[in-house]
């Protein structure tokens, strides 16, 4: 029964965002992300601009704890997973 619940969740819940392409939209995202970070004297490390970046490309929220992001939060669309949904 476990594998079967396993299997539907990567199914239904992962598949669907696993993978995403690094496309040009996705480089042209990080070039647009990074100025901006950099003219604001807020930089994100490597691999967080890169997550960033893809964020945007795909216009997706970025569901994530990491406090890095929040300081530039104008700039991408976010959601804390630690913290209470609001309706």
């Amino acid at each position: 029964m476990t594998t079967l619940i396993t299997s539907f969740y990567r199914s239904q819940v992962l598949d669907p965002y696993l993978g995403l392409p690094w496309d040009s939209g996705a480089a042209a995202a990080y070039a647009s992300l990074r100025t901006a970070c950099e003219n604001e004297g807020k930089p994100l490390g490597a691999m967080d601009m890169l997550i960033a970046a893809h964020s945007v490309a795909a216009e997706t929220v970025l569901i994530t704890n990491d406090k890095a992001f929040y300081n530039v939060q104008h700039l991408l669309s976010l959601e804390d997973w630690t913290k209470p949904i609001e309706h």
